[in-house]
């Protein structure tokens, strides 16, 4: 893994497409996973304006949170922008954990060409916590999230990491412990990434003078 210093979230986005531009070339058909929160939603802003045709290109969201409340689903808060960009746009659906069972297993099996994470103040990446159960060997859900809503269905870090190129953020000094304990082998994904044989880059704002 790669780590790459940034200034902020903004500059981190900047990184972030320079960094993946060759395979978001309009040119290029590939499949593409995309995470939640303010890195998701700042980066396909971005790709919005940076680039004018998605339609070869199949997205991905990387997990989605199990509930009523629309306001609170990220296939909601990312739709603005995937919707600019023209393209194929897939997303968990269902309104409980059954929904997803292996019927929809041809849907999701697809291995990415390039794919986008942030990691969680408590070590998670897409919706992969630490108390995460396999539904199969593709996707892992949980009851109990750390935040509310509590039901997440989600890749598993291990099949996002198949990818081609995964770039992953970490932004921001409430994530810089959840950092050092990925960084020393501690976190949740640490396992995951150091077995790793794709490229992973990460691009944090934190000083990770202690890590070599």
């Amino acid at each position: 893994m790669e780590i790459i210093q940034v200034k902020n979230l903004k500059d981190c986005i900047d990184h972030t497409y320079e960094l993946s531009k060759d395979i978001l070339n309009n040119n290029l058909d590939a499949n593409i996973s995309v995470t939640g929160g303010n890195f998701g939603v700042s980066f396909l802003e971005l790709l919005s304006v940076k680039i004018n045709n998605m339609s070869n290109k199949e997205i991905y969201i990387s997990d989605e949170r199990i509930t009523e409340n629309k306001n609170e689903k990220n296939y909601n808060l990312l739709i603005p922008s995937l919707e600019k960009l023209k393209n194929n746009i897939y997303s968990f659906e269902g309104s409980e954990i059954e929904d997803f069972d292996l019927q929809n297993k041809e849907k999701f099996n697809k291995v990415f060409d390039l794919s986008f994470l942030s990691l969680g103040e408590d070590g998670h990446l897409a919706g992969h916590f630490e108390n995460s159960l396999d539904l199969n060997e593709m996707i892992c859900y949980t009851l109990n999230a750390p935040k509310n809503p509590p039901k997440r269905i989600s890749y598993k870090v291990s099949w996002l990491l198949k990818s081609k190129l995964t770039i992953i953020s970490a932004i921001g000094d409430h994530k810089r412990e959840a950092l050092i304990n990925l960084l020393k082998g501690k976190g949740i994904h640490s396992k995951a990434i150091n077995s790793s044989q794709e490229k992973i880059l990460l691009l944090t704002d934190q000083n990770i003078d202690f890590y070599s």
